[in-house]
């Protein structure tokens, strides 16, 4: 599943469900069949299930807190350990601590149960944010790789290269640059040629 910045997809949304009560099931996915949503859906409600499935094939996992033979918070570390996918809980009633426990363990959002018809909204708003995130992520890779290459051809050039900023200070010099005025790299950066 992609999403553009704007929160539009471009193919349908893979949703793994982990929980319990089949009328909670159905309340989700009343409320995400009345949204543009565009979703297939896996239920599962046992940490037998949860421990078989490939969790990277899903887009979004959505946890209820209690389940029959474990918890959201066992569940969310467990997600958490085996892949990088958001994470929404639902629940009737946890505490406040118990939710921000949860969000520390790396759940991304927290939707009461009698607040379902949010659950479409939650859902494109974390997707997007996971999909700002794996941009940013690649954005950053780039930048390293760019870095690395500069600092390789800076380096390597033969003749004596600087870059100065505004106030006339180096900023940066080459070896060529420190061996031509027989000076380190420490000994220039941040000095004026007075």
């Amino acid at each position: 599943m992609e999403m553009n910045i704007e929160g539009e997809r471009t193919c349908e949304i893979r949703i793994l469900m982990l929980e319990n009560n089949p009328d909670d099931v159905l309340m989700a996915q009343g409320m995400l069949s009345k949204s543009d949503i565009n979703y297939t859906m896996r239920i599962i409600d046992t940490e037998n299930e949860l421990k078989s499935e490939d969790l990277n094939h899903y887009d979004l996992v959505i946890c209820d807190y209690n389940l029959t033979d474990y918890d959201g918070l066992r569940s969310v570390q467990y997600i958490r350990k085996h892949a990088d996918i958001p994470i929404i809980i639902l629940s009737g009633s946890i505490s406040e601590e118990m939710g921000c426990e949860l969000l520390e363990a790396g759940a991304q959002e927290f939707v009461k149960k009698s607040c379902l018809r949010i659950l479409p909204h939650i859902i494109k708003k974390t997707l997007t944010h996971q999909e700002l995130k794996k941009r940013s992520v690649e954005c950053e890779r780039m930048y390293e790789e760019t870095s690395q290459m500069f600092d390789t051809l800076f380096d390597g050039l033969e003749n004596p290269v600087f870059i100065k900023d505004t106030e006339g200070r180096y900023r940066r010099v080459n070896a060529a640059f420190c061996r031509f005025y027989e000076r380190s790299e420490a000994e220039l950066i941040g000095r004026s040629d007075e």
